[in-house]
């Protein structure tokens, strides 16, 4: 048998030189194939081996996903979320294979009404997919796009009930953070060098890319959360300060976005904030200095003048319509405002058709290529777009692809996620990441009902963070619920014996 000591060198010296191959090879690599590939090797090699080491840490890409966004393009788009999701799968499928993750035991039950909403969409698709299939048509698959928007928070609903760790939640937090930050960093490298926002072997587009500045309405309405939230939790006076300042510059980029109606979400988000918490002296402040902002740009309009154009096209709305306000923005932006209006106009008209439509909403339609036509009207492009239930309206979106029984049972489900939760926050505060998740799910789903009338889309983001916080919060609640451990007991010394 081998002298311990000897196998240890041995060992060592036997990874030594596969290091030095792997380098070797590496270097060999780069120096034919160059930087970029060099890169996207090494890339792809650190989630295989991430794949591998996940555990009970498999759930992560999915938020850090939604919150960083982009999309693959393979002869149709991909978005980075629905790429995550069966790569969540793949990660679990392994942790469970070598016993790194198992099953969460000691939750509450599913609730009938969660699976009647995944049924319910299931079965609206199905019966699209049906239709269609009977009318002899193709287009399954931007078909199948539109109902995969509702569903995939659904599936990972059901995988993280049963396996998902919320122990993981703060680490969560800060990779949702770094994610938010390179998206805004990426979407504003756009306007300098466009092609470092594009990877094309991947055939992968940064969000900025096909959005523009436009997508600083989102990816700066999400910062503003995580800084708001992590300036409230610090203790630290000096990071305090820093998510502060993160939260203030997130603020403007809102604003950059052009973005109306994140206007007035800006607005919104400080005051939810303050009346979750109880904070009256901060929300009379800021209430004050929002009403003090509205009248003075509707008594100097001009002074919107002095921002960057997009934002002058936010500001927009806080200026009373009249020829006396000298804004040239409201007559820019009445061809926006048309379009929107007929988009909830056809909504209405499609959820009205029937008493079954009123109920069960009306099925979705395949893209049609009338849409991309040239010199295509913006009636044609409507129709084309309502028919497929992009009405860019969270309401007309549920209410007329779902209707009224979809709006009951999506209102059931966030009411039983979200009901503790927010017993929790307004009896705690916040200081915890759980607390964190807490307050931004609600803080979404409130927006997402505020603004529903004129944006938005199926509420799948809002659900996903309202799930996370509720198994966040039943966990924390379990472990108070565990029966103390026994008080260990103590002997008392023996007296020393003594020899006759």
């Amino acid at each position: 048998m081998l002298n311990p000591l000897f196998q240890r060198r041995l060992t060592s010296l036997f990874l030594f030189c596969a290091a030095c191959g792997v380098g070797a090879y590496l270097v060999n690599w780069f120096s034919e194939f160059g930087p970029y590939r060099f890169g996207l090797f090494v890339g792809m090699l650190a989630l295989v081996v991430w794949l591998i080491w996940a555990g009970p840490r498999w759930w992560l890409p999915m938020p850090v996903a939604v919150t960083f966004g982009g999309i693959f393009f393979v002869g149709f788009k991909i978005y980075l979320y629905e790429m995550a999701l069966p790569f969540c799968m793949l990660a679990l499928f392994l942790a469970l294979l070598l016993r790194r993750s198992g099953r969460v035991s000691q939750r509450e039950p599913i609730p009938l009404v969660v699976w009647a909403l995944f049924v319910y969409l299931l079965a609206e698709w199905l019966v699209s997919l049906l239709v269609l299939n009977v009318q002899g048509l193709g287009g399954g698959g931007s078909l199948t796009r539109v109902y995969v928007r509702g569903l995939w928070p659904l599936l990972f609903f059901l995988m993280f009930y049963y396996f998902g760790d919320s122990r993981f939640l703060r680490t969560a937090l800060v990779l949702m953070y770094v994610a938010c930050l390179l998206r805004i960093m990426a979407a504003t490298f756009t306007f300098f060098v466009a092609d470092l926002v594009f990877i094309p072997i991947l055939d992968f587009a940064f969000s900025s890319t096909t959005n523009g500045v436009v997508d600083f309405r989102f990816s700066g309405i999400q910062l503003l959360f995580l800084g708001l939230c992590f300036a409230h939790i610090s203790r630290v006076k000096l990071y305090k300060v820093l998510h502060w300042t993160v939260a203030l510059v997130a603020a403007g980029i809102v604003l950059l976005g052009g973005g109306r109606v994140s206007v007035g979400m800006l607005f919104t988000i400080p005051i939810i904030w303050a009346l979750l918490f109880r904070r009256i002296g901060v929300l009379s402040v800021l209430s004050g200095l929002m009403l003090g902002v509205v009248l003075f740009l509707n008594q100097q309009p001009q002074v919107i003048y002095l921002f960057p154009q997009t934002a002058q096209r936010a500001l927009s709305i806080l200026i009373r319509d009249s020829p006396e306000s000298g804004v040239d923005w409201h007559q820019d932006l009445r061809a926006s405002n048309d379009w929107h209006k007929r988009l909830s106009e056809l909504g209405r008209e499609r959820w009205l058709e029937s008493p079954v439509t009123v109920l069960f909403g009306e099925r979705a339609e395949p893209f049609d290529e009338n849409f991309e036509a040239y010199g295509a009207s913006i009636e044609t492009r409507a129709q084309v777009a309502a028919r497929m239930g992009l009405y860019e309206s969270g309401l007309w979106t549920v209410l007329g692809l779902m209707g009224v029984c979809g709006v009951l049972i999506y209102c059931k489900v966030f009411w039983y996620l979200l009901k503790d939760v927010g017993r929790s926050l307004w009896r705690e505060g916040m200081s915890t990441s759980a607390h964190v998740i807490g307050f931004m799910a609600i803080a979404s789903t409130v927006l997402w009902v505020l603004f529903a009338w004129i944006a938005g889309g199926f509420p799948s983001q809002e659900l996903l963070m309202a799930m996370l916080t509720r198994y966040a919060w039943e966990d924390g609640v379990l472990k108070t619920k565990e029966p103390p451990l026994p008080a260990p007991v103590i002997s008392e010394p023996r007296s020393p014996r003594v020899l006759p």
